[in-house]
């Protein structure tokens, strides 16, 4: 089960477990998701890469927007971090990012670069949830990148649903009965 679910997803899950439990549980798991989720539990759960996902979609800026939403098409990133298409320049680093909504507006043949907006506002890994949630309501983001240190890599995505996930209380889907959509 943990196999089939997102990286993020399993670290979670992973770390409710008693610490003696989690070293054989980790080694059943496919050795990419098995890679993912140790490097997801090197962080404190409460900081940006406690909550990031490994999954994200960056191509080159040099792509056109029916490139850019075949690879969103393909993708096996998580949903949620598919709202948003992050851009790399020539060294791949990333230099902005895109919405599918204006990928789905733009001509398909459109280069990424004339589509994008320039810049990343992002967060780094060991940014407190504080941090977070201050950096992705200024910038109004559903999806922060998470860059290292040095800007010279993006690590992961937060996405909206992570953070509320964490501020929300426990138990809320419980207790306030939302375990479905709304009929």
């Amino acid at each position: 089960v943990l196999g089939s679910m997102a990286a993020d997803d399993a670290a979670d899950l992973i770390t409710e477990l008693d610490q003696d439990r989690r070293a054989p549980i980790l080694e059943m798991l496919p050795e990419p998701q098995r890679r993912k989720v140790r490097s997801l539990l090197s962080y404190h759960p409460e900081t940006a890469g406690g909550l990031m996902s490994p999954d994200f979609v960056l191509i080159p800026e040099t792509a056109t927007v029916s490139d850019a939403l075949e690879a969103i098409r393909s993708s096996t990133a998580p949903r949620e971090a598919l709202g948003v298409v992050f851009v790399a320049d020539a060294q791949g680093l990333p230099s902005g990012s895109v919405s599918a909504v204006r990928l789905i507006q733009a001509p398909p043949d459109a280069p990424l670069s004339a589509v994008a907006t320039p810049g990343v506002a992002h967060v780094h890994p060991d940014w407190d949830l504080g941090a977070v949630v201050r950096k992705m309501s200024d910038f109004n983001l559903t999806v922060a990148p998470v860059l290292d240190h040095e800007h010279g890599s993006m690590m992961g995505v937060i996405t909206v649903d992570d953070v509320l996930e964490l501020l929300l209380p426990s138990g809320f889907r419980r207790d306030y009965g939302v375990t479905a959509a709304e009929e």
